[in-house]
């Protein structure tokens, strides 16, 4: 049997596409080959999508917090006590000092750990018994330093060369992470596996079956575009909703733009400040963060769904739009024209004008929304093919 820790402590829906990617993850591993690899979930927070895949195969286990930092037998608190009063009495008299005993690592060798997998960009400060694998999402900071603190850079900086330094092996989704990596962190092409997660096992799987062939009821009034994401400055909301006002004064259309997500931070304040400022409160409904029912109705009912990020290593929103066949038009930087597969659906997200004239042919042209659901069908089954197996294949099994 390998033991493997699934590191997901803290990770919650304000961590955007960092949970979406981590379930997906965690429920293809899970369901790979139940006989031979046991997870142990370590997570605190209680999601219910992280509770339902532990509750669905036999081989996930809950922890959290109590179980590795309070001592869960006696034997294990009587020796720590006695090793810290050994180390006590020793310290000055040995020519070596006891290693600090870590509650983390000691569940490690009692569980007989073989890796840590944490799907996202950390690395613990310890150390450990285990091999760990970890997910490098982007390195989105060295192409936009402005949009970080220099505090931020220097701590992402430290953080990411851990990964690449104490990681076994390193996981990203596409190839021009990897190559970001190989340059700026000097990483061996041999610690990193590029592999995209398998799309055939998403959150709103469970309602299209539950939904068929009928359409939930439309949350709003009128018709509406809609862009789900947080609100962080690479998302690029401002120039979203100067296109989207522009497109207003050129139209009578009574369209909507909904945005989703967590809106409660700075970046949230300065774009609803722009809202007030171009007239479009009635215009442009900030959401929040919605439950699955709802957002899955969300965005069944849209009219189309605009994704104009500056910097995106792969997006959840387009390939979402893609798979459920809701016309979408996105932004032509890192992997997001290779996901949609056709020019005459993408733009400059840094041309106002040109992300404009885009928005305006998706709400007017049913045309151009057709045949934007067709292109989905045909990229559907491209995206549907790849898969997380890859990681259990070339890391996992193999002991190298």
């Amino acid at each position: 049997m390998n033991n493997i820790i699934f590191y997901i402590p803290d990770v919650d829906q304000t961590h955007g596409g960092v949970r979406q990617y981590s379930i997906n993850l965690l429920t293809t591993i899970a369901n790979f080959d139940q006989d031979s690899f046991h997870f142990y979930i370590y997570h605190n927070l209680k999601d219910p999508e992280v509770l339902e895949i532990i509750k669905s195969y036999k081989n996930c286990t809950l922890i959290t917090d109590k179980d590795i930092y309070i001592p869960a037998i006696s034997r294990r608190n009587f020796w720590r006590k006695k090793i810290t009063l050994l180390s006590q009495f020793f310290i000055g008299k040995q020519p070596y000092r006891f290693k600090t005993i870590d509650a983390f690592d000691v569940f490690l060798k009692e569980k007989k750990i073989e890796y840590v997998h944490i799907p996202y960009q950390f690395i613990p400060k310890t150390n450990l018994s285990a091999k760990v694998i970890c997910t490098l999402h982007d390195v989105q900071e060295l192409h936009f330093p402005a949009f970080f603190p220099a505090k931020v850079r220097a701590y992402r900086a430290n953080m990411y060369l851990d990964c690449v330094t104490k990681s076994h092996k390193v996981v990203v989704s596409y190839q021009h992470i990897a190559q970001d990596l190989i340059t700026y962190f000097n990483t061996s092409p041999n610690k990193i596996q590029v592999c995209l997660l398998n799309m055939k096992d998403l959150w709103f799987n469970k309602l299209e079956q539950e939904y068929k062939n009928t359409i939930p009821s439309n949350p709003y009034k009128e018709d509406y575009l809609l862009y789900p994401a947080n609100f962080w400055k690479h998302k690029n909301h401002q120039r979203l909703i100067e296109a989207f006002s522009i497109f207003k004064k050129q139209t009578d259309a009574t369209t909507q733009l909904v945005l989703t997500g967590n809106n409660d931070n700075e970046e949230g304040i300065v774009v609803k400040q722009l809202v007030d400022k171009l007239g479009l409160n009635g215009d442009v409904i900030f959401a929040g963060i919605l439950d699955e029912q709802t957002l899955y109705a969300t965005y069944k009912n849209a009219l189309g769904v605009v994704v104009p990020t500056l910097y995106e290593a792969g997006s959840f929103p387009l390939m979402e739009s893609i798979i459920m066949g809701i016309p979408v038009i996105c932004s032509n930087v890192t992997s997001l024209p290779e996901t949609i597969g056709d020019k005459q659906f993408v733009f400059d997200p840094f041309d106002i004008e040109d992300m404009t004239s885009k928005i305006k042919q998706l709400v007017t042209d049913e045309t151009y929304r057709h045949q934007s659901r067709l292109n989905g069908k045909k990229m559907s089954g491209r995206i549907k093919k790849t898969g997380a197996e890859e990681i259990i294949k070339y890391i996992y099994l193999n002991k190298n």
